[in-house]
């Protein structure tokens, strides 16, 4: 009895540690998409308002409460339209050298004084939110998009330190023009 006790317990207890970091994992991804998804929400309503990527970035910090703190590393705001088959921001863009988008990180969020990211305001976005718009006569739609990374970070160690979550959401902008 002791010698199968023995061997089973290991694999018992590699079993409910391997559950329980997956379930963390899981937990980690579905604030992702949320996070992701409302983002991309908010971009698409706000599109051409100056202050956009403030509002895409409160929509995101709300909705990334479920992710641990210092989980979430870059929410990048992207023109869509100009990606490849909508596929997601280009290498340019993530490192933050493109004129298509918006990289930020989660201190621009806490940045309560939503003028700042007004197109001379002091955040100095690359792709202005006065400058995005979309026109009910125009026949092919532009596109908003919202890139975020997250590590997760492994409790027991079991899988490794961290891995990094990315996920994409692309909207039609909003029309404006009515």
């Amino acid at each position: 009895m002791l010698v199968e006790a023995a061997l089973v317990t290991p694999l018992l207890l590699l079993l409910v540690f391997g559950l329980f970091e997956m379930g963390m994992l899981f937990r980690d991804y579905l604030g992702v998409t949320a996070s992701v998804k409302d983002g991309a929400r908010a971009a698409s309503i706000a599109a051409n308002d100056p202050q956009a990527d403030w509002h895409i970035l409160q929509a995101v910090k709300r909705t990334s409460q479920a992710i641990p703190d210092g989980g979430v590393k870059k929410i990048v705001v992207f023109n869509a339209s100009l990606a490849p088959n909508a596929s997601g921001p280009s290498t340019a863009c993530l490192a933050g050298t493109a004129h298509e988008c918006n990289v930020y990180t989660p201190a621009d969020w806490d940045t309560y004084d939503s003028d700042k990211f007004e197109c001379d305001g002091g955040v100095d976005p690359n792709w202005c939110g006065k400058d995005r718009s979309s026109s009910f006569s125009d026949p092919s739609p532009a596109l908003i998009g919202v890139y975020i990374e997250v590590e997760h970070a492994y409790i027991t160690g079991m899988f490794g330190d961290s891995i990094t979550l990315e996920e994409i959401a692309i909207f039609k902008i909003e029309p404006t023009d009515r």
